[in-house]
């Protein structure tokens, strides 16, 4: 019983709240969003000079993926303070990165509206905290986070970026496929992790060991795949990431495809691999 007055009151919008907690700002939301806006300045910067890395690099938007993953996880009793240190820390990263002022501060107020409208539409069909188990609720985030949110944005500064000239439809799709990135790849990911670590006591130690050691034997796999450029091995993590969704379920998955992305990234970037070959 207790169990099931948790579940409805964990997913159900409290009636004085649109779509984000309106509560008093306290000592926890302040200290949420002083640290936010540094962790949103220092995504941002790390995502536009990722982008400009010689123009062959393609990147994901970070930090409206981290806030909306912050933000699907209520925890704070105002997160008005949260959304506006995004919108600073994103509005500083711009200009640290040289933009104009006008752009930085636009493109900021772009990122606000993103992470709010996904944040409503997300809890108002999902409920206050969407759980990404739940393959509706999947698919619910992926319609709002890697398409809706992403337009809502672009169409804030697509006015400017016609009156700039230049790449206008390069921009515009530039914009919608990072952040678009950026909201599939994270968010879900983020809360299943999340889920993980407030459940992990509750594993059996003999489960834990031998998911443990699944996952490092698929590491070991996709290491040997991206250790070597001569052999077309690439077809191999496809089948090795599904064997993961059926024996160790959707947590499980996220944190073997965090880690593998890690792993073969950096090794990538290195120069070893049958992508870096290519």
């Amino acid at each position: 019983m207790e169990r099931l007055v948790e579940h409805v009151v964990s997913n159900t919008l409290p009636s004085n709240w649109a779509f984000l907690a309106l509560g008093r700002i306290d000592r926890r939301s302040l200290i949420a969003a002083l640290a936010g806006g540094v962790v949103f300045f220092l995504l941002a910067y790390a995502s536009i000079q990722v982008s400009r890395f010689g123009g062959t690099l393609a990147t994901i938007w970070l930090p409206g993926a981290t806030a909306t993953a912050l933000l699907l996880r209520p925890r704070l009793e105002n997160e008005v303070p949260l959304l506006l240190s995004l919108t600073v820390g994103i509005a500083l990263a711009n200009l640290s990165a040289g933009f104009p002022i006008t752009n930085s501060v636009l493109f900021a107020l772009a990122n606000l509206v993103e992470v709010s409208v996904v944040v409503a539409l997300t809890r108002r069909s999902c409920g206050f905290r969407p759980d990404m188990t739940n393959i509706d609720h999947l698919a619910r985030f992926v319609w709002y986070g890697g398409l809706v949110g992403p337009l809502t944005s672009v169409a804030v500064v697509a006015g400017f970026m016609v009156a700039s000239g230049g790449a206008f439809l390069a921009s515009l799709s530039g914009w919608i496929v990072t952040h678009s990135m950026g909201m599939i790849l994270i968010v879900p990911t983020a809360l299943l992790l999340a889920e993980a670590v407030k459940h992990w006591r509750a594993a059996k130690p003999t489960r834990f060991a031998s998911s443990t050691m699944l996952v490092l034997v698929g590491l070991g796999c996709a290491f040997l795949v991206f250790n070597q450029a001569q052999y077309p091995l690439l077809f191999l993590i496809p089948p090795i990431t599904l064997l993961y969704a059926f024996r160790i379920g959707s947590i499980g998955t996220a944190l073997f495809v965090i880690l593998m992305a890690a792993m073969t990234m950096t090794m990538t970037w290195s120069g070893l691999g049958p992508i870096a070959a290519a």
